[in-house]
């Protein structure tokens, strides 16, 4: 299976080097810099070496001078993709400037507070709000000024994580960043298990775990595994994953599993079905992290 990704995915990279979310869209960071990490995965064939070498190129061009990666070419912020494009680049050669500037920049984003006055009441009145989450844990967001939520916490934990094993002591207070994610991660745990994007409660109706963000919690967390918070949603994303078929959770279920050594031959021929079955609806996303998953990934989504 991994040759017809491999086809799939190069033959659907844009003129500039960058992939859309599917084939014929516009270049974006979030869609190439998974599309490169599944190719970086594979063995260095002539075809894989120049996409890859393509593939660099225009997300090198996309790094602003603040150190963070704009979205899509001509884009003046940086995105939420940031941490996507520091994996894709870290331990690259050539690029240890480039990602530690863009580590630097990801260290400093903060999701928003919530404000004094829901400060008071979740510490005082917590029957009154909404939801049921600390408001003065600091993860990430997915845009500047709004709130922290799972999934860019979860990947902004893990670039971060691997850009400190990559390059040791090059970022002074990285270890206090990381653990104040952490702590927004374990806040944000789902009863039961796992995590969805953002509230384990609201309005007094517990909410269920979503199988891909629980990989990517799981992925972020994966140096933690004396935490019961991590071995219960580890638990529960096994169940998940004989639920849901698609290929974007099947493949972040298998990275999850290599990860903490749990087996996947059978999500493997799960995520074979799917890719026939479906094709994986030419997502860019899911085809990379597919060839990731089969591949072994080289290691990308691993802290070991």
């Amino acid at each position: 299976m991994i040759e017809p990704l491999t086809k799939a995915l190069i033959d659907s990279q844009n003129a500039d080097g960058g992939w859309g979310s599917v084939s014929g869209n516009v270049s974006n960071c979030e869609s190439t810099s998974l599309a490169l990490i599944g190719l970086d995965s594979l063995e260095a064939t002539p075809e894989v070496s120049t996409s890859l070498s393509r593939a660099e190129r225009w997300l090198s061009l996309q790094q602003l001078h603040s150190g963070g990666w704009a979205m899509h070419a001509g884009d003046e912020t940086g995105s939420w993709a940031t941490p996507l494009a520091l994996i894709a680049l870290t331990g690259r050669p050539d690029h240890r400037e480039a990602v530690t500037a863009g580590a630097r920049w990801l260290a400093e984003r903060r999701g928003q507070g919530a404000g004094w006055l829901t400060t008071i009441l979740f510490r005082w009145f917590p029957e009154t709000l909404a939801t049921e989450v600390d408001p003065n844990l600091e993860g990430w967001a997915w845009h500047q000024g709004t709130s922290s939520w799972v999934e860019p916490t979860a990947y902004s934990l893990f670039a971060l994580k691997k850009f400190r094993q990559a390059y040791p002591d090059s970022l002074e207070g990285l270890g206090e960043r990381i653990a104040a994610g952490e702590l927004m991660l374990y806040d944000r745990a789902c009863y039961g298990g796992g995590w969805n994007y953002g509230n384990k409660r609201v309005l007094g109706e517990t909410m269920p775990p979503f199988p891909d963000i629980t990989a990517l919690a799981l992925l972020a967390l994966q140096d933690r595994r004396d935490n019961d918070t991590g071995r219960d949603a580890l638990e529960a994303l096994q169940g998940m994953a004989k639920e849901n078929g698609s290929g974007l959770s099947l493949s972040l279920t298998i990275l999850c599993n290599r990860a903490w050594g749990r087996p996947v031959e059978a999500l493997v021929d799960g995520l074979v079905r799917s890719y026939h079955r479906t094709g994986f609806l030419g997502e860019t996303r899911s085809i990379g992290l597919a060839l990731a998953a089969l591949a072994g990934g080289k290691g990308k989504f691993s802290l070991s």
